[in-house]
């Protein structure tokens, strides 16, 4: 049937019928939809749940009070159900203690109110410090009261000081938790700094110097238990530096340090009351200034081989070398005067200043002065 006399007419065709060209073919009748998927799409139109196990789709739901509320055909699994359950009940207890808390901190109860804090961050996972509970485990043998650690196996508690009473007990395991409480800490600080260290960025050419050098125990990597972390600082001495001026790391030849990588330079860092009097004994220099840098990712610590020990006294003083990739340490970033607050925002400096003798160069020539001098003491 020619398409311009259906069109021009407005023919309604019958079913079957599909354009091709300029015509209008019979195809045959398409098949009917099944009844489940009539059904569903009445339940569509309408905006009704329609089917049961339906999912909703995320344009709508029945109670949200839009119009056209839209269903989709995925099915309801068990897992979706059960999760479904779960989530209300969840809400309905949060609600509950959430009723309970304030309750607690309006009838002025902060003990409750402060055991549903901790109880809430438990379950969380976040850890709080523990409470007798935690630790301890009050028992009775033999007509007498033990104060027992929750760690101790069954078989061989009841073996400390007894008490007569329970009471008693509580009342000197209460008296206990204090070095508990700090003991707690230290661990929580040590396990803490070591999930710190694990998670460094590393810097592989500042570590294959470090490598060759023996790494003092606050190093980051390879340090103790209270090694240097990205933000704490180390200190050094200076003289003629101001406040602005960018300090210029000095190559590794120049601070004795083993290996040659031109990506990596140093700085003399230690006891900055040490230093101060030994260079003024030894060289003349008054007026130094103590300053703090600042440790950054993929920095190191080893140990300074320029020196020993003290002429004086025999004894060696703290002194390192700080390894870093920074080519310059920008002043308010990288470094501040002792007692000064560490800012971000500083407009750039002018001047650089060599990192060994504190004399103002230009970018150019800075930090390619000689190095220090050898010996017992050296320049910080």
């Amino acid at each position: 049937m020619p398409a311009s006399a259906v069109e021009q007419n407005r023919i309604a065709l019958p079913p079957g019928y599909t354009r091709e060209g300029d015509l209008y073919v019979f195809k045959g009748e398409q098949p009917a939809a099944p009844p489940a998927a009539k059904a569903a799409g009445e339940s569509r139109q309408q905006g009704l749940p329609g089917l049961e196990g339906l999912a909703k789709s995320p344009y709508g739901t029945p109670d949200d009070g839009a119009g056209g509320t839209l269903f989709s055909a995925k099915k309801l699994t068990q897992d979706d159900v059960e999760e479904e359950s779960r989530r209300k009940a969840a809400s309905s207890i949060q609600s509950k203690v959430d009723a309970e808390y304030l309750a607690a901190v309006e009838a002025g109860d902060m003990e409750t109110a402060q055991r549903m804090v901790d109880e809430a961050a438990k379950a969380a996972g976040i850890a709080t410090e523990p409470n007798v509970a935690d630790v301890f485990v009050i028992e009775e043998s033999g007509g007498r009261w033990f104060i027992n650690r929750v760690s101790t196996p069954v078989g061989v508690r009841n073996k400390g000081k007894p008490f007569p009473t329970r009471d008693a007990a509580e009342a000197r395991a209460v008296e206990m938790m204090p070095d508990e409480i700090k003991r707690w800490r230290l661990d929580s600080s040590r396990r803490e700094r070591e999930a710190a260290r694990a998670a460094l960025q590393r810097n592989s050419d500042v570590d294959d110097i470090a490598e060759l050098n023996m790494p003092v125990d606050r190093d980051p990597v390879d340090g103790g238990d209270m090694a240097a972390m990205p933000g704490d600082v180390e200190n050094r001495v200076v003289w003629g530096v101001k406040r602005g001026q960018d300090i210029l790391p000095n190559a590794l030849d120049q601070i004795g340090v083993e290996g040659d990588n031109p990506n990596v330079r140093g700085l003399h860092v230690g006891d900055p009351d040490y230093w101060r009097k030994r260079l003024n004994k030894d060289y003349g220099r008054s007026g130094g200034r103590t300053i703090n840098i600042r440790i950054a990712e993929g920095d190191r610590l080893v140990t300074d081989r320029q020196y020993m020990t003290d002429p004086d006294t025999g004894e060696k003083a703290d002194a390192a070398v700080l390894l870093t990739a920074r080519k310059v340490l920008k002043y308010g970033l990288d470094w501040v005067f002792d007692g000064e607050t560490f800012k971000e925002d500083l407009a750039p400096s002018r001047k650089v200043v060599t990192g060994e003798t504190g004399a103002v160069s230009t970018p150019a020539t800075a930090g390619r002065v000689g190095s220090s001098p050898t010996g017992a003491s050296k320049s910080l």
